[in-house]
């Protein structure tokens, strides 16, 4: 039978799966990977990674490759709800039904891909104030632990 695929000009992705059959192809998407992607996903990795270790790990917390250790589910909620800063939280990362799957509880974990160099920064300095925040105030944000515990 045919399909949006096969008759009337093909789904709008058979544009884009041409495009990518073309750059792959010619070497394009390899080329491009390698001299904008790849760099910018190292310099902003850089940027965070000193950003953490300036803000963050000096209250406590410890910095994995792939995550922060040592926060709870809760201060995700609080992020959001006090600095406006949508952080991802441990059992969102983790492989459901898959035990040999790296356990990520406890762990927050901060993307540093889509944002701008200067608001990964000015981020990750608000996620230190806010933990510095309810490292110094725990009983203030009690209530917040007892909606996720």
């Amino acid at each position: 039978g045919n399909t949006a695929s096969t008759v009337s000009g093909g789904a709008p992705s058979q544009l884009c799966a041409a495009i990518l059959g073309e750059t792959l192809r010619t070497g394009e998407l390899q080329k491009h990977i390698a001299r904008t992607v790849c760099p910018s996903l190292q310099r902003r990795y850089k940027l965070a990674m000193i950003a953490i270790h300036q803000y963050i790990t000096p209250l406590g917390y410890r910095a994995r490759q792939t995550s922060l250790t040592g926060a709870r589910i809760y201060v995700a909620d609080v992020a959001m709800e006090e600095e406006n800063l949508a952080i991802g939280y441990g059992c969102m990362f983790e492989v459901h039904g898959d035990e040999g799957s790296a356990p990520f509880k406890g762990d927050i974990r901060i993307c540093f891909a889509w944002e701008a160099e200067d608001a990964i920064v000015e981020g990750i300095q608000r996620l230190g104030s806010l933990l510095k925040r309810m490292l110094e105030n725990p009983a203030e944000y009690e209530n917040w632990k007892s909606k996720t515990e």
